[in-house]
């Protein structure tokens, strides 16, 4: 068994198609992996970035498509348009639909919502997929070549340090969402005090 998992790690195919398909649970775990894969050479630098790419562009279309469908609930949908704050958002993600993708790409945990609220509000897929595209260019652009040039570098060939440094980042990950999400899970669960008179 292990020595067929060997034997698929070393074909380059399996390996542009596994970082693709990590993409589509863990953008960012994807991203480390598949820019210290190509450091090691285990695929070229250009297709792990193009499968970190794909996997990206393809699980979002997929929140894209997860809010169309969500608008197809008419209670929800009559819920959300009679907030006044739902339709300014609205109206700012069908003016500035550019703007807001990219601070989103940027953000870890606002990508799920921000772009499944994409599809629930009806962006033009087309004009969704133009604007996440090119900040999903940006995003692996950046991260992609820090993280292959540093995996790549002397100091780190040949070194058991490589994949620490993937653990390390994978922690960061963590660290930078967990407070957020603790938070919000407290306020969700703190219980509210009714008022006696």
């Amino acid at each position: 068994m292990i020595d067929s998992l060997e034997q698929l790690a070393q074909n380059p195919w399996w390996v542009f198609f596994g970082v693709l398909t990590f993409a589509w649970l863990w953008e960012d775990g994807a991203l480390i992996s598949g820019a210290l894969l190509a450091a090691d050479g285990a695929i070229h630098p250009v297709w792990g970035a193009l499968a970190v790419l794909l996997g990206i562009c393809s699980g979002d279309a997929g929140l894209y498509y997860m809010g169309v469908l969500a608008r197809r609930v008419r209670a929800l949908r009559a819920r959300l348009y009679k907030k006044k704050n739902f339709r300014q958002m609205r109206y700012k993600f069908s003016e500035k639909t550019f703007s807001n993708i990219l601070l989103i790409r940027f953000i870890p945990g606002l990508r799920t919502i921000g772009f499944s609220f994409c599809g629930f509000v009806g962006v033009g897929f087309i004009r969704f997929m133009i604007a996440m595209t090119l900040a999903g260019v940006v995003w692996v652009s950046l991260l992609y070549m820090l993280i292959y040039f540093l995996g790549s570098s002397d100091w780190f060939v040949d070194s058991y340090w490589k994949w620490s440094f993937a653990l390390v980042a994978v922690a960061l990950l963590f660290i930078n969402n967990r407070p957020r999400t603790a938070s919000t899970l407290a306020s969700v669960r703190a219980p509210t005090k009714i008022p006696v008179e």
